[in-house]
């Protein structure tokens, strides 16, 4: 007696993006690392250069502008808004994130290493854009 091939489970459809929540940058060159490692560090960070930004903080709200090529975060219960960024990277813990437009038209890559990490698109992380 032979095995049933299982069905195909139909693929949830990404909603499409748009083009006004499009945030358009020169990604052939990146800006300097920028990291937040203390709490002198600015809450505010500008990506004016598609940078790399670093996280190493622990208990901050921290808002950064532009379109950034990663935002990686280290530390633990930090609320980070995002403007526009290809890669969000977690490798702390408790961390809120949010982001609220799409670099080049593209969905960010999430790669959540830690535990009870929240990760989202708001319209409240627009507040980071201006």
């Amino acid at each position: 007696m032979s095995t049933p091939t299982p069905l195909p489970r139909p693929q949830p459809t990404e909603e499409p993006i748009d083009p006004a929540d499009i945030v358009t940058i020169d990604t052939s060159k990146n800006g300097p690392n920028i990291s937040v490692d203390s709490p002198k560090d600015p809450a505010r960070v500008n990506c004016s250069a598609h940078n790399r930004i670093t996280i190493n903080a622990f208990d901050r709200k921290i808002d950064i502008l532009g379109g950034c090529s990663q935002v990686m975060v280290n530390g633990d219960g930090n609320v980070v808004n995002i403007a526009a960024t290809s890669e969000i990277v977690l490798n702390g813990h408790k961390n809120t994130i949010t982001y609220s437009k799409f670099l080049n038209g593209k969905r960010p890559i999430i790669t959540n290493n830690g535990r009870d990490n929240t990760v989202e698109r708001s319209v409240k992380a627009e507040d980071a854009v201006n």
